[in-house]
């Protein structure tokens, strides 16, 4: 899997011309993806023994609505010396054999944005030993991106032990419900030769000095005064630095509290009253109230919101947010999006009021 730099230049070095080499044919198969809902999607599937969880494209498993929960995982990728924690969402499906037949295997899975690629595939004309069968993928077959990736519990069980081996440089078959796959090395063999190549990345170096000159916006009322930032910036930066997360395209911080907080009084009737109102203003109108609910679960899904089983939190440290919709009507179409008030009062205070504003981004004139 190959991953492009931004701010990199790349150039291609020549290493070698040969005219016949060796490649490892990776176990794939072809499958029918099944959600709960009946729908059906034509997969290509990876297996590997040397992975813990099964996973998923998260595009795919969003365009299927499959269900799931949000789980908080520490992941270590190959390559990487430290885990970190991430968060992943787990759903649930099942693959079905495209030879037919009614078994069908439940598979659990986390969504994440791409797996990896699957070199192409040649042809299998000239593998004697395999004429005849069921294959689960096919041969030949472009490059192509993997849908599923089998870990190793389901492996073993997906897998089964009858084998027909071809003998040296041939691929071995393995039975399976989704057909025979195959995996080994393979002969390559083109007949006009072929370039191996090797990506060399050329990275420019930025001294400190250089990236702050970059940044530093030279506009009256842009630009920060050097030195402006006080004990309380200084403290308030290096706590988001501090607790700063990326996971998946999305940054994650602890809130940065002012000191002696959060003092916060309990405004759970408040807060059910404003829940109330809405709920009865869109009782009103069932397109907006059917946008709502819609909304309400794709957030639980993505893992935005998720639900609380103890509603009583600590004293002093528990706010329930309030909250109300915005909706965009066309001719067709109504669309919504869940505003969150952290402004809403309650006991002369809000949860705005104990969270630290940040330094000012403009200068005084």
């Amino acid at each position: 899997m190959t991953e492009k730099d931004e701010g990199v230049s790349s150039s291609r070095t020549l290493l070698e011309r040969t005219a016949s080499e060796k490649k490892n044919l990776l176990q794939t198969a072809r499958a029918i993806l099944q959600s709960d809902d009946g729908n059906q999607f034509l997969v290509t599937c990876l297996f590997d023994s040397g992975c813990q969880r099964s996973l998923i494209r998260k595009d795919l498993a969003e365009s299927l609505r499959l269900r799931g929960t949000t789980e908080r995982l520490m992941l270590l990728r190959l390559g990487e010396t430290h885990s970190k924690y991430e968060k992943l969402r787990c759903v649930n499906f099942c693959l079905k054999g495209i030879y037919g037949g009614e078994d069908s295997y439940p598979i659990e899975a986390f969504c994440v944005p791409r797996i990896t690629t699957v070199d192409a595939n040649p042809s299998a004309e000239n593998w004697e030993h395999l004429h005849g069968l069921n294959l689960a993928d096919i041969f030949p077959r472009e490059q192509t991106e993997s849908d599923v990736l089998i870990n190793i519990d389901f492996y073993d069980r997906l897998l089964f032990k009858e084998k027909i081996v071809g003998g040296d440089a041939l691929p071995e078959a393995v039975i399976s419900p989704f057909g025979w796959i195959l995996s080994g090395n393979i002969p390559v063999d083109d007949g006009g030769g072929k370039c191996i190549t090797l990506l060399v990345k050329i990275e420019k170096k930025y001294s400190e000095d250089d990236l702050r000159r970059f940044w530093d916006l030279e506009v009256i009322g842009v630009a920060d005064d050097k030195g402006k930032e006080g004990p309380s910036a200084s403290r308030l930066m290096k706590t988001f630095e501090e607790t700063l997360e990326y996971n998946y395209g999305r940054y994650t911080f602890k809130l940065p509290w002012k000191p002696g907080f959060p003092n916060l009084p309990n405004n759970y009737a408040h807060a059910l009253q404003r829940l109330l109102k809405t709920e009865v203003s869109l009782l009103k109108e069932p397109i907006k109230s059917a946008v709502y609910s819609k909304t309400l679960r794709e957030y639980i899904t993505d893992g935005i919101i998720e639900r609380v089983e103890n509603v009583h939190g600590d004293d002093g440290r528990t706010w329930y947010l309030p909250h109300h919709m915005m909706f965009k009507t066309d001719q067709t179409l109504t669309k919504g999006r869940i505003v969150f008030d952290a402004s809403a009062h309650f006991g002369r205070t809000s949860l705005n009021r104990q969270l630290e504003a940040g330094p000012s981004l403009q200068s005084d004139l």
